[in-house]
């Protein structure tokens, strides 16, 4: 049995690299703090700008899904499954529900700001609707697709390792604990059924159709930074720095930040992480 003090202490053991993960964990909650802010004072600084409204929503949207990572803080072991029942529920639903919602409003950015070649979207009467649409139609379409065999996480359990050399014990969480995809991730993360160090973890369904969600807002956000683009420099070029129908460049500045550090995210995962984890995808 794993104490909270013991969670935290290997959270910052050298096995952990030193509390990495939780110093992102923690950084997470501060960024969400702070997109939930910008959100307000952008909202508040003119609460009638339909430009304002988008780029606020846009930011609630990017805080929700720090929620992923930020509920993370909490001890993740099976002596909290309780509260892990419900957290995991509310962490789920919320990021690809809002992942989905990003993705659509990564492609309404036509809408509030002139973009050469897409003029035709500039449309006051698709201004006044589009900053909280994308924002139920990703709610509504992961209520629709949630439960489906592409999308849902049927069957998750527990790993725990008391120490290094022990031999890994399972413990429900969600679904069956004997679920093959339970019992081939644990042969497959412990070949000789020994731990590789005291630590506390889930293995169970990754179906692909959350990795497609996930995976869908890099193009996407790629796509928006060519149209972002495309409205600074048409402002440079025309003189209108100060035309609130253009993105500013300190936006574009911000938003390349973002992409950057998703693609970083992505390349770390599928390639870096698995060339020193003998070919295998870390679990997240």
């Amino acid at each position: 049995m794993t104490t909270v003090s013991e969670f935290y202490s290997r959270a910052f053991s050298s096995e952990l690299l030193f509390g990495l993960r939780m110093v992102i964990n923690i950084s997470t909650v501060l960024v969400m703090m702070w997109l939930f802010a910008l959100a307000y004072l952008v909202w508040r600084a003119d609460s009638k700008s339909l430009q304002n409204r988008f780029i606020a929503t846009l930011l609630t949207v990017e805080g929700f899904k720090c929620l992923w990572i930020a509920l993370d803080i909490f001890p993740f072991m099976h002596e909290w499954n309780s509260f892990w029942v419900v957290a995991w529920n509310i962490k789920f639903d919320f990021f690809f529900s809002m992942q989905i919602a990003a993705i659509f409003l990564y492609l309404c950015f036509p809408i509030y700001y002139k973009i050469r070649g897409l003029g035709f979207m500039y449309r006051p009467g698709l201004q006044r609707h589009a900053y909280y649409l994308p924002f139920a139609i990703g709610i509504g379409i992961w209520l629709i697709i949630q439960g489906q065999p592409p999308f849902a996480v049927d069957n998750l359990s527990w790993i725990e390792c008391s120490a290094e050399g022990a031999a890994p014990v399972i413990h429900e969480f969600l679904g069956n604990s004997s679920a093959p995809i339970v019992v081939n991730g644990v042969e497959t993360t412990f070949p000789d059924n020994v731990c590789p160090a005291a630590l506390d973890a889930t293995l169970g369904d990754e179906p692909p159709g959350i990795w497609a969600i996930v995976f869908a807002q890099t193009p996407v956000s790629i796509l928006a930074l060519l149209f972002i683009r495309s409205s600074v420099r048409k402002s440079l070029e025309g003189g209108e720095l100060q035309d609130k129908n253009r993105v500013s460049r300190s936006f574009y500045v911000g938003f390349l930040g973002k992409v950057i550090g998703s693609v970083l995210f992505f390349v770390t995962l599928l390639l870096i992480l698995p060339m020193l984890n003998g070919g295998i995808v870390p679990n997240f």
